[in-house]
């Protein structure tokens, strides 16, 4: 019969799609006609025998070729040759990003990067996140990555896959943001988040409640405080700062309470003839007026009438020995 021999394409894998068919045939009789069948004898096709074919078309995935030969005598012969082809790239699809991109930093976080390679015959897949070169879990196609503990601040990365027969692909480029959280703080005035408003000399101590990540400074009008301590000051209004600065991790902190000090209302005590209260005297008789400051500033001046005429003033004391005529 005759000798067929398929010389090419090879049982191997290919990447580009095959076009050219090679073989010899050989025969002790006449060789009568030659054929081939890329789909395995379902169509064929009569070729000059000994010629190669070309322009041959073997798609993607398994193909068998054959060629067939019979000769005068009416012997038959064949060769066939299986092949697998994978010209095209791995793809990427349905990424998933997980917390959300722009999310607030919490820490001991584990982030999550899902996305689905598309690939009949992947060998190898990854993704580089920031520089790094991590590799990934395959679940159906779905190819996860997980990293914990990122800091606050801008991350890129990008998937990519080989496969076997050498096609290499990789995603677009990807940004991922992990936002500074907000630091836990309750500025306090007084116990209480609120404005506040006492009357003078009632003390006030300012505070705060929570978790803070930086130092928390306190001012009263541009002037220091330290926090839970005591204070008192004089009447007037006032506005207290709060504020931490921001970390690696964590925002800024600011938070402003108004303080509202009111006067006390003073208090003086008016004797006649060292006595407190009303008295009767003689007409022509003097008698001793003296008003005392019992509460208010020592710097306040006492101002002593007699009917209606200032008789005297003084800082804490004033008196005045009076004659009543009439």
């Amino acid at each position: 019969p005759p000798q067929v021999l398929i010389l090419y394409p090879q049982n191997i894998t290919y990447n580009p799609v095959q076009t050219q068919l090679n073989y010899t045939v050989s025969d002790n009789f006449a060789l009568d006609k030659c054929w081939y069948s890329t789909n395995l004898g379902i169509t064929n096709t009569t070729i000059t025998c000994g010629t190669n074919v070309t322009g041959l078309d073997s798609g993607q995935g398994s193909s068998t070729w054959i060629v067939y030969a019979n000769d005068s005598a009416g012997n038959v012969n064949s060769s066939s040759v299986s092949f697998f082809v994978d010209s095209l790239l791995p793809t990427f699809s349905g990424f998933v990003e997980s917390p959300s991109n722009g999310s607030a930093y919490v820490q001991g976080q584990v982030y999550r990067f899902n996305a689905t390679i598309s690939e009949i015959n992947i060998r190898s897949t990854g993704v580089e996140f920031n520089g790094v070169n991590y590799s990934l879990q395959n679940v159906s196609d779905v190819f996860i990555f997980n990293i914990s503990n990122l800091a606050a601040g801008n991350y890129q990365y990008y998937w990519w896959a080989n496969d076997s027969a050498g096609n290499f692909n990789v995603s677009g480029l990807n940004y991922y943001s992990v936002g500074l959280a907000s630091q836990s703080v309750t500025s306090l005035l007084n116990a209480n988040n609120s404005n506040l408003a006492v009357t003078y000399p009632q003390q006030i101590n300012a505070s705060y409640s929570g978790v803070n990540q930086t130092a928390v400074s306190i001012n009263i009008n541009g002037t220091s405080l330290n926090a839970g301590q005591n204070y008192t000051f004089a009447a007037g209004g006032y506005v207290l700062n709060y504020s931490a600065s921001a970390n690696q991790n964590f925002s800024a902190f600011s938070a402003l309470l108004n303080l509202t000090i009111n006067r006390a209302i003073s208090e003086v005590n008016l004797t006649l003839n060292n006595t407190n209260g009303n008295i009767t005297v003689v007409q022509g008789s003097s008698i001793l007026l003296n008003g005392t400051l019992v509460n208010g500033d020592n710097s306040a001046r006492i101002l002593l009438y007699k009917n209606g005429s200032l008789i005297n003033n003084n800082t804490n004391e004033a008196s005045n020995l009076t004659n009543f005529t009439s």
